[in-house]
């Protein structure tokens, strides 16, 4: 199991590389690794409506969403993408929003700011999308449920937002970043480190 790890690690760090993450998205948190190990709708008609430096990170999401249909397919169950694609429409806007919010220096509410950062984290997006490619029989209902009325997928979700936003603190502030919640909660009740 260590070995499948490392080897996936390894393609999963020389295709980051390849994106020139820092440069292309500095305005996103890099937490490959974190994702990588949280894990273990796109359409082509919307790449003329995007920013050209954002075109090779929406294509990445085309080809995935291509390829897991296509898996799927034999497996009668590739309607079941449809989920994938709403959680990632949602985590793409919600990371939007932060990069506005960087663009523009804006330091949101803290309400404001968790309802953002719940989705923003892409918890709900990677485990609907784990659920799919897991291969087992997950019902209709069940990603219905998941997407629409689950407390549970949000809650961790947040819990992990905030943890992260303690923990690399520190380190955001020394390169262009949005406010964290900490950034957030210190604005909104003037309160000091």
């Amino acid at each position: 199991m260590y070995q499948t790890h490392e080897r996936e690690l390894s393609e999963l760090t020389r295709w980051w590389k390849d994106l020139d993450y820092e440069n292309k998205y500095p305005y996103a948190r890099d937490k490959l690794v974190e994702c990588y190990f949280w894990a273990t709708g796109c359409d082509i008609s919307g790449m003329d409506l995007i920013s050209s430096y954002m075109r090779p990170l929406y294509q990445v999401l085309l080809d995935y969403f291509d390829e897991m249909e296509e898996e799927l397919t034999k497996d009668g169950i590739a309607h079941y993408v449809y989920y994938a694609k709403i959680e990632t429409n949602k985590w793409i806007k919600r990371y939007l929003k932060e990069a506005e919010w960087l663009k523009d220096d804006i330091i949101p509410k803290c309400e404001e700011y968790k309802r953002n950062a719940t989705i923003a984290i892409s918890n709900q997006m990677i485990l609907i999308t784990s659920l799919i490619v897991e291969g087992e029989f997950i019902s209709k209902e069940t990603f219905e449920w998941m997407i629409n009325e689950s407390l549970i997928a949000p809650a961790s979700s947040l819990i992990n937002r905030l943890k992260g936003d303690i923990i690399g603190h520190e380190h955001e502030q020394q390169r262009e970043h949005g406010a964290s919640f900490i950034e957030c909660y210190m604005k909104e009740y003037r309160a000091s480190k």
